[in-house]
């Protein structure tokens, strides 16, 4: 759930950066890219791929059993939004406590991050999304018009992936490479879903050379 995309707009460069619901807005990039191609004039997708199991029975299924339940329960977690935030802080003093770091960062990282901090403030994030985000997020993964916008993509995209991602197979990365008209795809070696924080350096400089002199915030 961790990312980096970037979009350059004339006549100066918007950075789009979150670390939580972050599949929900790299779809929103590529869909923009897709359908107002002079807004975009390069992309950049990290830890980010598709698989075209979102035909088989069994997603149809889930994604059914959460479009159901969104409808069901939007009533009444609209009702009980003001108590879900009145538990965040304790929801995320319990994700900043063992075991829970330890089981996130043998999940996400294959390397040992250098800033946990900057870890901890992602969980922290997460911690404090609304509950129908989450679901949000689950339900835009495999959306039809996400899959016909990809080939439509004209901007120049760099992909960069972790060798050893746990969440997001080289194979479904490598898709969405060929998916992608002019992409070019960087894989890092021993790293895990979030190469900006196992190999910053590496990363930016993957993104400087890519972009050239944007400014990256």
């Amino acid at each position: 759930f961790f990312f980096f995309l970037m979009i350059r707009r004339p006549p100066r460069s918007t950075p789009l950066s979150s670390s939580a619901a972050s599949d929900v807005y790299k779809r929103q990039g590529i869909y923009i890219a897709a359908h107002w191609p002079d807004r975009v004039k390069q992309l950049v997708l990290t830890s980010y791929g598709i698989s075209h199991d979102t035909d088989s029975p069994l997603y149809m299924l889930t994604r059914a059993y959460l479009q159901m339940n969104q409808i069901f329960w939007q009533p009444i977690y609209n009702q009980l939004n003001p108590l879900f935030k009145l538990s965040q802080p304790v929801a995320q003093l319990c994700t900043s406590m063992p075991p829970f770091p330890q089981f996130l960062s043998a999940l996400l990282f294959d390397q040992p991050p250098k800033d946990m901090r900057a870890v901890q403030e992602d969980v922290a994030d997460v911690a404090r999304m609304d509950v129908r985000a989450h679901i949000g997020c689950l339900l835009s993964s495999g959306d039809p018009d996400l899959m016909q916008a990809i080939p439509m993509i004209k901007a120049p995209t760099l992909l960069i992936c972790g060798k050893n991602d746990r969440l997001v197979p080289i194979a479904a990365v490598a898709e969405l490479h060929a998916g992608i008209p002019y992409s070019q795809l960087h894989m890092i070696n021993n790293c895990g879903h979030v190469p900006v924080f196992e190999y910053p350096d590496l990363y930016y400089q993957m993104l400087h050379g890519f972009l050239g002199d944007v400014e990256i915030q």
